[in-house]
This record gives C-alpha cells, sequence and structure tokens, in this order.
C-alpha cells in the first residue's frame, strides 16, 4: 500500500469523522434555534392575547383578538379556579392533564405549553413540536445522503492532490537510484526550490553523502597507506631472504637474516596498530568501567621509566593527591597513554617528559608534554590523520599510526584531544575526559 493511498484513506475518514460530528453538532443547534423560535412566537403570542384581552364575571368567555394568533397554536383560558373558561385547543386530550402550572414554559407529551397570568386567569398557549421533528428529520436525511457523497469526492480528489503532493518524492527517488545505478557519489540529489520539509530531508540525505564521500575516501587513502606501508617491509624481506637462498654459503647471511627478523618484527609491529585502530573505530572488545586514571598513568609511568633512562630522558608523572576516576575502557586508555610517552621517547633527545593528570572544571585533564622537536604549525591539524608523519625521516621511528589511535579511541570516549606547540621546544598533548558521576565532589 503506498504513502499516497495511505493519505488518501486517512483523510477520507477523517473528513468523514468530521462532517458526522459536524451533522451531529447543527442537528442539535437546529433543534435548538427552532424551539427558541418557537418559544419567541408564543410570547409574542402571549402579549397580543394580553393587550386585548377583555373578562367580565358575567361573560361566558374571554374575548380577545385571536387574528393575528397562528392558526396551529391552541389557546386555553383558566379561571382562578382552574376551570376552562375557552378552549381553542385541539389537543382536548390534554385537558384533564392540565395541572396548577405557574407562568412559563413546559413540554406535555411532546407539546409545548406556555403560561401567562391575566388577573385571576390563567391563559396556556399550546403548540405541538411536529413541525419541528419534521424539520429535524428532513435535515438529517439530506446529511446522510450528502455524507457519502463528499466521502467519495473526497477520496478521488484527495488521491489526485495527494500524487500531486508527493511528485518531489517520487523525482528525488528516482535521483537517488540513479546516483546509486551509476555510482555517482561525488553528486548531490538536487534540492527543491521551496524550502519545505522535502527540502530539509533532501539536504539530510546530501550531508550523509558528503559524509559517506569523506568516508569513502578517507578508506580509500587507508588501503593505499596501508599497502604502501606493508610492502617496503614485505620487499625487505624478500629481498634478504632471495640473497641468502641465492648464496647460501656467504658470510653475510646472518646479517641479512638478522635485518628480515627485523623488517619481520616492524610488520607485525605495523599489523598489530591496524587491527589496534579497527579495534578502536569499531569499539569491539571495549568495556566502560569506573577507571582511576591517576593509578593507571603512575603504573604505565614506571614500566616505561627504563626506556627513557637508557635514552637519558628523564620521566616525570605528576599526579593528584586523591585518586579521580574516568569512566572508560583500562586497556584502551592504558594504550592512549603508552602511545603519547613512546611517541615523546622516540622524537625527544634531551631533556624531560612530563605526563599530568589534574582536575580541571569538572573534568579530568591528562597532558603529555615533552621537549622534543616540535611540530611544524602547518601540520599540526593533520598529525592525527593515519600514517601521517610530518618528516619522511620519521618513517624510521614508527608507522604514523600512534597519533590516529590515541584519537580513536578519545573519540570512542568522547574525550576531547587537542596538541600545540611549547614556546621553547617540544609539543604539548592534552586529553579532557568527563569525571565518572558516582565520584564527583
Amino acid at each position: 500500500m503506498t504513502i499516497s493511498f495511505r493519505l488518501t484513506i486517512f483523510y477520507s475518514i477523517l473528513l468523514t469523522l468530521v462532517l458526522i460530528a459536524t451533522g451531529i453538532g447543527v442537528h442539535f443547534l437546529l433543534k435548538k434555534s427552532l424551539e427558541n423560535n418557537l418559544d419567541q412566537t408564543m410570547i409574542e403570542t402571549a402579549k397580543i392575547i394580553l393587550s386585548s384581552f377583555e373578562y367580565e364575571e358575567d361573560d361566558e368567555e374571554p374575548h380577545f383578538d385571536n387574528e393575528n394568533i397562528a392558526s396551529d397554536m391552541a389557546i386555553v383560558v383558566l379561571d382562578k379556579k382552574d376551570r376552562i373558561l375557552t378552549n381553542s385547543s385541539k389537543f382536548s386530550d390534554l385537558e384533564i392533564k392540565y395541572p396548577k402550572l405557574l407562568k412559563g414554559f413546559y413540554w406535555l407529551e411532546a407539546k409545548r405549553v406556555y403560561v401567562q397570568n391575566i388577573a385571576d386567569n390563567r391563559i396556556l398557549l399550546i403548540h405541538d413540536r411536529v413541525l419541528i421533528d419534521q424539520a429535524l428529520a428532513q435535515f438529517d436525511t439530506i446529511y446522510k445522503t450528502i455524507i457519502p457523497i463528499i466521502a467519495l469526492l473526497s477520496f478521488f480528489l484527495g488521491s489526485i492532490l495527494a500524487k500531486q503532493a508527493l511528485k518531489p518524492v517520487a523525482k528525488l527517488t528516482n535521483s537517488a537510484y540513479a546516483l546509486a545505478e551509476n555510482q555517482a557519489w561525488q553528486k548531490d540529489l538536487p534540492e527543491p526550490q521551496t524550502k519545505d520539509e522535502l527540502w530539509r530531508l533532501t539536504r539530510a540525505f546530501n550531508a550523509l553523502l558528503k559524509t559517506l564521500r569523506s568516508l569513502i575516501e578517507t578508506e580509500k587513502r587507508f588501503t593505499a597507506d596501508a599497502s604502501h606501508e606493508l610492502r617496503t617491509p614485505l620487499t625487505v624481506i624478500q629481498g634478504r631472504l632471495e640473497q641468502v637462498l641465492e648464496n647460501p654459503d656467504d658470510s653475510k647471511n646472518l646479517q641479512r637474516l638478522k635485518k628480515a627478523q627485523q623488517k619481520t618484527l616492524e610488520l607485525s609491529g605495523l599489523v598489530e596498530n591496524l587491527l589496534d585502530l579497527a579495534r578502536a573505530e569499531s569499539g569491539q572488545g571495549l568495556k566502560k568501567q569506573a577507571l582511576a586514571l591517576d593509578e593507571l598513568v603512575f603504573h604505565i609511568a614506571e614500566e616505561l621509566k627504563v626506556l627513557f633512562k637508557a635514552k637519558n630522558l628523564e620521566l616525570v608523572a605528576i599526579l593528584p593527591k586523591t585518586p579521580i576516576y574516568i569512566y572508560a575502557d583500562r586497556q584502551a586508555i592504558a594504550q592512549i597513554i603508552r602511545n603519547l610517552l613512546e611517541n615523546s621517547l622516540k622524537f625527544s633527545e634531551t631533556g624531560r617528559v612530563e605526563i599530568i593528570v589534574q582536575k580541571e572544571n569538572q573534568k579530568v585533564d591528562l597532558k603529555v608534554i615533552d621537549s622534543g622537536i616540535g611540530i611544524p604549525e602547518e601540520d599540526i591539524d593533520k598529525i592525527f590523520e593515519r600514517f601521517y608523519q610530518t618528516d619522511v625521516r620519521h618513517r624510521q621511528k614508527g608507522s604514523g599510526l600512534g597519533l590516529a589511535i590515541v584519537k580513536t579511541i578519545a573519540d570512542w570516549h568522547a574525550a576531547e584531544v587537542s596538541v600545540k606547540n611549547r614556546p621553547n621546544s617540544g609539543i604539548e598533548v592534552k586529553l579532557v575526559f568527563d569525571i565518572f558521576e558516582d565520584n564527583k565532589t
């Protein structure tokens, strides 16, 4: 069932219900109006009778002007002892049921009765409501006939209007199919000229396409960069092994095998980094829990101090006096800390490296400050890209995935990450986490 057909059915049913409700409302309004008109007529008739009423005790019946009195209205005059003095009523069956009625309107056996006092007498005006019932019945008959006709017309007209209204949707759908069939990912869907809901939907689709294009281009670059990074160590390994096989008795074979082993280790590390990056991007195997960040930093810093000492670098951990908790995956945060410290170790020759944990405005700051060579200002925005390295010589020190992994893990934890050059030398990498709610003070 198409949307246009469902919309047509919905609006037809809605219109029918509105017509029925309107008919019921008009029926009661018409009934009230007719009854009010009848009451007003009876009041005017009573005024005419009062203005011309004459009665003496010797008279057999009262005298009044009846020329302007409606012929379908009966008049009964009662004396103070409720004896009937005049009865022009064709409703003689009501005589025995006249109670001691006070002034006002009454319903007696579907007849409207109006009582008016004149001296010691009472005048009763009586009118049958059959005309009101006939008018209401005629209205109901006409309205019941009109409702199905209007409902059918609304269905056919609604179907035409719905199809016309959904033409832009059909156009958008065809354009999307055309882009998919032609694999024209670089093109956007045509936006409607009218800035309505469909225009917003089209813009949302185009924004999605733009994001997809960016992701596709990123994955293409990643695949190309990964292929390039893998090709180099594989080529070296293959070359060294071929040299060994060609000259099995050559004294340099041991050196060649060691070189091949070194490249194998580099290749293994690269593959491990690629797997880590893939896991971080998908969140696979990551599980958040309350984590004492300062404690984790302390243990990792202690483990790596030996490597820093071997390079004559000082590693200093500046930690708070009381534990600070974040809600994060322990292994992933540990990898962030190691990557940042190892990165500082690679690119710092002298001085010291500081890793700082501190509380700042209900946030937790994790900073790593080194005294290395720094980063060219034009490259700062690119260092978190995969395989990006500011200098070709840096390829000998790593694969260019360390900071990309840091950024990916930080994003998964909704943490802010930034980097800046220090005034003298080195860089400062800063991550900002939310404090774990149960431990906020």
